[in-house]
């Protein structure tokens, strides 16, 4: 049966170039992690390049910045093709002794084909600074950690929405909203509201609430064009990588997918 994961994952990345978590409440995923990603669309992390532990284990001979943190961006957006926005926009805000309203709200018309999207209130973006790649694939050029992915940047927010489907799911339109309720004692309440028929939405978090979800995130890895081991095979990726980069977006580890979330080569062969 084709996992809804992977065709979540597969879409959003189409999109983005990113790897989406289908379970953004699953705990804090900082960059530097590195570790591998399975063919059902999971990230399962190894460790982190930062620690203490990593430093101990692999001794690396260069140095990596510390990651950067950019200000908040009230709204993030990702979707893939066939999805068209009719309305994704942040509401203003204000404060009064009473409930103001709605913080953001959305509204998305689908095509018959697969479709997803993935929007992010009050985004915060972690990164590893673009200066020190080198120095990251100089040390993940050990025979250990030549086949894993490093998350180079990471998006945490306090209150997700998201949604997925199948060709043969009935629905046409998705319509959001999420409440930013403030009040003269500095609580924030509202959460989300969600209509639509068909697919699969999951949505958490309120507006103002912590930065515990971690929707999305960029993995890279050795550009294959540039391994000092020959020992490493040079077919991982669905296009060419440009040499000059050393390190590059990593490419999902099946084939495409039609818009049931088959892969077509399993298809074909069938």
């Amino acid at each position: 049966m084709p996992s809804m994961n992977r065709l979540y994952v597969d879409l959003i990345y189409e999109g983005s170039d990113k790897f989406a978590n289908y379970d953004p409440p699953s705990g804090p995923l900082d960059v530097g992690t590195y570790g591998v990603v399975t063919r059902d669309g999971n990230f399962l992390p190894h460790g982190n390049i930062y620690s203490d532990k990593f430093k101990a284990s692999y001794k690396p001979d260069v140095a990596i910045l510390a990651p950067v943190k950019r200000a908040n961006e009230e709204c993030i957006k990702f979707q893939s093709s066939y999805v068209r926005s009719l309305q994704a926009a942040v509401k203003a805000k204000a404060y009064a002794s009473s409930p103001i309203g709605v913080a953001l709200e959305g509204s998305y018309e689908l095509s018959k084909r697969a479709a997803a999207a993935l929007i992010m209130h009050n985004a915060i973006v972690t990164e590893i600074p673009q200066e020190s790649h080198e120095n990251i694939a100089r040390i993940m050029e050990h025979e250990e950690l030549q086949e894993k992915v490093v998350v180079e940047k990471a998006y945490a927010c306090d209150a997700y929405y998201y949604f997925v489907r199948k060709a043969s799911m009935a629905g046409m339109k998705v319509n959001f909203s999420l409440g930013a309720d403030a009040y003269a004692d500095g609580k924030v309440g509202g959460g989300w509201t969600s209509e639509g028929d068909g697919g699969v939405a999951r949505f958490s978090g309120r507006a103002g609430g912590p930065h515990v979800y971690f929707p999305i995130y960029s993995l890279k890895c050795l550009n294959n064009q540039r391994f000092f081991s020959k020992n490493v095979p040079a077919i991982r990726f669905r296009t060419g990588a440009i040499p000059s980069e050393p390190l590059v977006n990593f490419e999902l580890p099946w084939d495409i997918l039609d818009d049931e979330g088959d892969e077509m080569l399993d298809t074909e062969e069938n």
